[in-house]
């Protein structure tokens, strides 16, 4: 996977009302995301210690294994299969 791939499926937001900064992956692989996600936190956790030169940083939850698929859409798949047997 190239750094382009890889950065297009990371998404960071901040958790309103607090200093937690959650990384999500996006990846066909749900154990290659949760790889990902981790190693993620760790990089990110070590550059910001040496950047501001803070020792409080620390990574509160590991990744969690997607339990179901969050972007399937099964009214969009039900409608282009009809269409796609009618015609």
């Amino acid at each position: 996977m190239s750094t382009e791939e890889l950065s297009q499926n990371i998404t960071t937001s901040s958790v309103e009302d607090t200093e937690l900064i959650k990384i999500t992956v996006s990846n066909k692989n749900a154990k290659t995301a949760r790889k990902i996600t981790d190693e993620v936190a760790e990089v990110f956790s070590d550059e910001i210690k040496d950047i501001y030169n803070l020792e409080n940083v620390a990574i509160i939850d590991k990744a969690e294994l997607a339990k179901s698929p969050y972007n399937v859409n099964y009214i969009k798949d039900n409608v282009i299969y009809i269409m796609l047997i009618t015609f």
